[in-house]
C-alpha cells in the first residue's frame, strides 16, 4: 500500500482516484484497468501490460525504449 497525499483543487490525486473509482464502478480489485473501445472495463493491468504501454509512450516521445521500463517509475527512498 502507498500513501497518497491530498492536493489542492482539481489536481488532488485523492479526489481524482475517488472520481475514477465511482465513474468506473470499481468497488474491489485493481485500480488501473484497460478500457475497451466500447467503454467497458477490462481486467486489471498486469506489470507486463504497463511495460508495453510505457514502451509505446517512450517511443512516441523519441526516447530509446531500451533505456526505460516499468521499473523506471519506481522512486528511491
Amino acid at each position: 500500500m502507498v500513501a497518497v497525499p491530498h492536493g489542492k483543487g482539481r489536481k488532488c490525486p485523492v479526489h481524482a482516484i475517488r472520481e475514477w473509482l465511482q465513474a468506473a464502478g470499481i468497488v474491489e480489485g485493481r485500480l488501473f484497468r484497460g478500457v475497451r473501445k466500447n467503454g467497458l472495463l477490462r481486467a486489471g493491468l498486469t506489470p507486463h501490460s504497463v511495460g508495453v504501454i510505457l514502451k509505446r509512450r517512450f517511443k512516441v516521445a523519441g526516447l530509446d525504449t531500451e533505456d526505460y521500463s516499468a521499473h523506471s517509475l519506481h522512486s528511491g527512498s
